[in-house]
């Protein structure tokens, strides 16, 4: 099974599970889908927990809606219906606010630094950068890894810029994110 939000219990997929968020043109999602041996799907099951934190930071979040959506996603982890992706590859990081582009390159980066990876939005870039990427460790249990995120505060300092983001989806998955395990 995999992973989604209706539900059901999900299980690690043997496939590998690549989540791509940001701006992604349809005919892109076309090509993914009938050309790679990939799982990949815009279902990002950590959205209400990044979009909470969005809003905390950026000052728009109602007192404790945050730790409600890290209660209620850690409680659907727990039960066994949600489960984190591979990987995320991230598209049109420069259209990204600075403090939602922290949440996958500072908080999510942090925790596991090859399954976040940032790429153009072109059909062969993503492919490419799927055919690159790399291995590294898994992400940290889904409690621990959401275990006081309201205290990650954001900043922009080592999120990627428009010609990192270039750079790397030019050189493959490796890119500017390094060779750390």
């Amino acid at each position: 099974m995999t992973a989604g939000r209706s539900g059901t219990i999900v299980q690690h997929s043997a496939s590998t599970v690549v989540c791509l968020v940001g701006s992604v043109p349809e005919r892109v999602r076309r090509v993914l889908g009938a050309h790679t041996t990939y799982v990949v799907h815009d279902d990002d099951p950590l959205a209400p927990v990044a979009d909470a934190w969005v809003r905390l930071f950026e000052d728009h979040g109602a007192i404790g809606e945050l730790e409600v959506r890290v209660a209620e996603t850690v409680a659907r982890w727990r039960a066994r219906t949600l489960e984190l992706p591979d990987y995320y590859l991230v598209t049109g990081v420069a259209e990204l606010s600075d403090t939602r582009r922290h949440w996958y390159f500072g908080a999510l980066h942090a925790a596991a630094p090859h399954r976040v990876v940032p790429v153009d939005p072109e059909a062969a870039r993503v492919l490419g950068t799927l055919e690159a990427l790399a291995p590294g460790r898994w992400w940290p249990p889904l409690d621990q890894l959401l275990e006081g995120i309201e205290h990650v505060a954001p900043d922009v300092v080592g999120t990627p810029t428009d010609h990192q983001v270039t750079v790397a989806a030019a050189g493959g998955a490796a890119g500017i994110l390094g060779s750390a395990p």
